[in-house]
């Protein structure tokens, strides 16, 4: 779970190494490679499971993890990565709720108060007390969007888990394929219709590709940068699901989850030299001691609501 946690910070940093590209076009680039990689292996039986029923909710999780991607790019380009990162992963903070709401799951005292705690955090973080303009930012809005894009996502997966019997690989193919058909139209209008790419906006690039990024610089940077990302997400994946076969309960994952935070602030630090703020770190320990709480209480709740299901009667 630590290493899949650095690959999903070393994503980031590749994301916003290809901030010459247009944002669409980056986020179609999350999904194709990973998409074609895990379709090359899928038996016959995988792909009958893929036009199964269950590729309603698989749209609507479709439609989430594009429109988050694209949030997220947008976001990682504007803004402060580490931050953006950590307002991307608030989905311990937003499930519960989600939940409650969703499903009408009771919520337990301490996990309202974790919720309380990791709220605080996001405040801290964002500093509304600095004035609305500067609080609420571009990048800190699509932040938070994609963060929102990406609990629901979570929430409709857990649906799909428990209605259909449906195996991993089709499920990542089914939701992922459609997240890349619904961005394409946005990255071939981007590309062809959009104008000139934005290399205004370049952040450093590594010392091979410095200088304009034009021609065959740029179609190789733009090769590099996407078999990066995929590399990096498909380890991502393939780990976080073995973790989750491992681990003996999902609410040790809550805080394994935000050590991609912590690895984002490192690689913030090391590659863009941007050293972490006070009003980051606090609000970064709140949030994490915050979901940490929300995360363990649940599962405490579903445990004990496991063995009184299971008690036999008297």
């Amino acid at each position: 779970m630590l290493i899949a946690s650095a690959c999903a910070a070393l994503l980031s940093i590749f994301t916003a190494y290809a901030k010459f590209l247009p944002a669409a076009v980056v986020a179609s680039g999350h999904n194709i490679l990973p998409v074609l990689i895990v379709a090359a292996f899928a038996s016959r039986s995988v792909w009958t499971s893929v036009f199964s029923p269950s590729w309603k909710p698989a749209f609507m999780r479709a439609c989430c993890v594009a429109g988050g991607q694209i949030l997220h790019v947008l976001a990682l380009f504007e803004g402060h990565l580490a931050k953006v990162v950590l307002l991307h992963h608030i989905s311990p903070l937003l499930i519960p709720l989600i939940a409650w709401i969703w499903f009408g799951e009771r919520m337990r005292l301490m996990t309202a108060i974790g919720l309380l705690i990791g709220f605080a955090g996001i405040l801290v973080v964002i500093h509304p007390w600095r004035g609305a303009v500067i609080a609420f930012d571009f990048a800190t809005v699509a932040a938070l969007l994609s963060g929102v894009a990406a609990a629901l996502s979570k929430m409709l997966l857990y649906d799909i888990a428990r209605n259909y019997d449906q195996s991993a690989r089709a499920t990542f193919i089914q939701t992922f394929g459609m997240a890349t058909f619904l961005s394409l139209p946005f990255a071939v209008y981007a590309l062809f219709a959009g104008g000139e790419p934005p290399l205004h906006h370049a952040t450093p690039l590594p010392l091979a590709m410095s200088g304009p990024v034009i021609g065959d610089r740029l179609t190789l940077a733009a090769l590099a940068a996407f078999i990066a990302m995929a590399v990096v997400a498909v380890i991502d994946q393939l780990l976080t699901d073995r973790a989750y076969r491992l681990l003996p309960n999902a609410g040790i994952i809550g805080p394994f989850m935000y050590t991609s935070v912590a690895f984002s602030v490192l690689f913030d630090w090391w590659f863009f030299g941007r050293v972490p703020s006070a009003d980051l770190l606090l609000g970064s320990a709140l949030v994490i001691a915050g979901a940490t709480l929300a995360v363990a209480s649940v599962e405490r709740s579903a445990r004990e609501g496991n063995s009184r299901f299971s008690r036999p009667p008297d």
